[in-house]
């Protein structure tokens, strides 16, 4: 029966493990020790080695002459698919019992932090105390995901990801083995391809010598894992190092008709950053995966400062493709900022400092403006009410006219905070913190604008938000992404239409100010219009007897 080459070039002894030595020589020496712990855990990426050195384990603590792949005292479970508290009670039933050939009866759950919470909870205190006979060994990939209570009671091992040259030494072993011809070339480029994952590498090098029955070359492995070759690679680099955005595009097209998948480009884009940054401090190509000396004569001009924004830019992409569909223009947008030179941004810098610096002009002569403006008092003795008001009505015209540039939304601001309340404003601030706290992860450039800004007012329909650095004010008004973002993130938690305004901590100190001013004007012009309405009756009960009706 036809068996996978990474099922049948499975470890059986300790010295068939690839890499892991630090794990390998700590069990090897407990064993010897007769220091056996009750319960291990053995995290790290795929295709490690970690559920075959758990089987192997099992059977070196049994003594078992050779190695058994099926025994009845060695358990594999999958926590994927017996997830629950019934597996894990029936699973501390069936430990009550000795093992049938053995020393040792030797659980190994896979995948364990699919366990759900109940299930941990069932399983903690048996792992803390099994009998005698019993060893636990759990494997995982996400290790983040299992409660701190578990990985107490257990011994941790790391699985490292195996360096290059190891998965290249041992897929030239299996190749011997399988009479499998390959050049060199497109071994190493498996191994670039695997991240680490020897299980990976050798279906790759499966798949491969399927696809050419005489020689795998790297022409035929990168069509298989639709990855770019190194030349291409550093082709295209050099394009983004001159700058010229237009032909770095139509080359990312090119690689698009040929099925190329723009994640690996990403990542070997980075990689070959990497090699970059090392090559320029240290002027040695043998710590470098790619041959960056082809690019010595462009890197002499470039800066490793611009090396790490392209680093930025390239994780950044990669972190967005990851959670949209839409890669292409993600890709796209990553190679024109990559292109744009040092002189364009410190262009774009310089503009946007004028931009500043125009806007706090404006502010300052619109404040000025606001100072100067005499709002007369009003003298009831010489002028009659009815102009009074019909001026102030002007003057007030007028100020809101001048305070709409200001204040934007200064009208809607108002009845917010007029219409809110403790009750409305402690939830939205809480909302508020929350989705901060979501952001930090998927938009840190939002996370870390508004950090420094407090959630004051919020009514049924809409909240405040006052930045306590004045300058911050600006972002919001050049970019409308902020604002957004806030808008649909409140909307989607409340189920209503929500409209977030944003102030600085000045103008919202000047709005305050104001309405209050507003507010004891029109209680003034109230008092007056009812004197004049005293006044008037007064004057009626005096001459009512010569008062004629019309």
């Amino acid at each position: 029966m036809f068996k996978s080459l990474y099922r049948k070039y499975r470890p059986q002894t300790f010295s068939d493990v690839v890499g892991q030595k630090h794990v390998v020589s700590v069990l090897q020496s407990a064993i010897v020790q007769k220091k056996i712990a009750h319960a291990y855990i053995f995290y790290g990426s795929r295709g490690t080695g970690k559920t075959s050195l758990a089987k192997i384990f099992a059977n070196e603590v049994n003594n078992n002459a050779e190695y058994l792949s099926d025994s009845v005292d060695i358990i594999e479970i999958d926590a994927a698919s017996n997830n629950g508290v019934d597996e894990i009670r029936d699973l501390k039933e069936a430990i009550k019992f000795s093992p049938t050939q053995s020393k040792y009866k030797v659980y190994i759950i896979d995948e364990v932090h699919m366990l759900t919470t109940s299930a941990f909870n069932a399983l903690l205190k048996t792992l803390e105390e099994p009998p005698a006979h019993i060893i636990f060994i759990l494997a995982t990939t996400e290790i983040h995901k299992i409660p701190a209570t578990i990985l107490s009671r257990c011994q941790k091992f790391e699985f490292k990801n195996i360096s290059q040259a190891e998965l290249v030494e041992r897929l030239n072993y299996i190749a011997e083995k399988e009479n499998i011809r390959a050049e060199k070339d497109a071994l190493i480029k498996i191994a670039q391809v695997a991240k680490g994952g020897l299980r990976d590498a050798i279906g790759i090098l499966e798949q491969a010598s399927n696809y050419n029955l005489e020689k795998i070359s790297l022409s035929d492995i990168l069509a298989l894992t639709s990855s770019v070759g190194e030349e291409e690679i550093l082709n295209f680099y050099r394009l983004i190092l001159e700058n010229n955005s237009s032909q770095a595009l139509l080359e990312y097209s090119k690689f698009l008709e040929l099925g190329k998948d723009t994640k690996l480009l990403l990542s070997d884009l980075i990689n070959v950053s990497r090699d970059i940054i090392i090559y320029k401090n240290i002027n040695n190509k043998d710590f470098c995966e790619y041959r960056v000396e082809e690019l010595a004569e462009v890197l002499k001009n470039i800066s490793t400062e611009r090396i790490y924004k392209n680093i930025e830019e390239l994780a950044s992409a990669e972190n967005n493709i990851r959670f949209s569909t839409e890669y292409i223009s993600y890709m796209q947008i990553c190679i024109i900022k990559m292109c744009q030179t040092p002189a364009e941004k410190m262009e774009n810098k310089k503009l946007d400092n004028s931009k500043i610096e125009l806007l706090e002009k404006r502010i300052q002569d619109l404040e000025e403006k606001l100072n100067n403006i005499n709002l007369a008092s009003i003298n009831t003795n010489s002028k009659n009410i009815d102009d009074v008001v019909e001026k102030n009505d002007v003057e007030d015209e007028g100020i809101e006219k001048l305070d709409s540039y200001f204040i934007p939304n200064r009208k809607k601001i108002e009845n917010l905070i007029l219409n809110s309340n403790d009750k409305f404003t402690i939830y939205a601030r809480n909302i508020f913190s929350k989705i901060l706290k979501e952001s930090s992860t998927i938009n840190g450039d939002i996370s870390n604008f508004l950090k420094n800004s407090d959630f004051l007012s919020s009514s049924k329909n809409g909240g405040l938000i006052v930045l306590n650095n004045s300058l911050d004010i600006f972002k919001v008004s050049s970019d409308a992404k902020y604002n957004d973002y806030l808008e649909n993130s409140f909307s989607k938690l409340l189920d209503v239409e929500y409209s977030i305004y944003i102030l600085q901590k000045e103008q919202y100190e000047y709005l305050l100010e104001n309405m209050n001013m507003s507010k004891e004007e029109n209680l003034e012009e109230e008092s007056l219009v009812e004197e004049k309405k005293e006044n008037t009756l007064k004057i009626e009960n005096l001459f009512s007897d010569i008062i004629v009706e019309k």
